[in-house]
C-alpha cells in the first residue's frame, strides 16, 4: 500500500510538472509592437485608428502585474491627439502619464507647457 501512495504521489508530480504556466508581465503591451511599426510605416487613416485603438487597450486593460498603463503609453496618446488637433484631450493624457509615472513630469511639464504657449 506504501508503494502504491508513492506511485501515485510520483505520478502526479511528474503531471504537474509538465503543466505550462503563463506568466504575466509587468505590463500589457497588447499588439503594440505590430501596430505602431505599422502605423510608423505608412501613416494612413485606417492605421491611425489601429493605434489609437491599441493605445485604449493598454491604458484601460491594465493586465499585469503592475496594474497600469505602460511607461510612456499615455505620453504617446496624448502627444498623437494633440498632432490629431485635440489638444484639450492630449494634454489631459500627457497629465496622466505625470500621475502614473511622476519621474517624467519634467519632461511632460515641458511639453505641456510648449502646446499651451502656441
Amino acid at each position: 500500500m506504501k508503494k502504491i501512495f508513492i506511485v501515485l504521489i510520483l505520478v502526479i508530480m511528474i503531471l504537474f510538472s509538465c503543466a505550462t504556466t503563463q506568466t504575466i508581465g509587468m505590463y500589457n503591451w497588447a499588439d503594440y509592437d505590430n501596430v505602431s511599426y505599422k502605423f510608423l510605416k505608412n501613416r494612413t487613416q485606417e492605421e491611425t485608428q489601429n493605434i489609437i485603438n491599441c493605445y485604449l487597450k493598454m491604458i484601460n486593460d491594465t493586465i499585469g502585474t503592475r496594474n497600469m498603463p505602460p511607461p510612456g503609453v499615455c505620453a504617446d496618446y496624448g502627444f498623437l491627439l494633440i498632432q490629431l488637433e485635440k489638444e484639450k484631450e492630449g494634454i489631459r493624457y500627457l497629465e496622466m502619464e505625470k500621475e502614473y509615472y511622476p519621474e517624467s513630469s519634467v519632461f511632460i511639464d515641458r511639453i505641456i507647457k510648449k502646446y499651451k504657449e502656441t
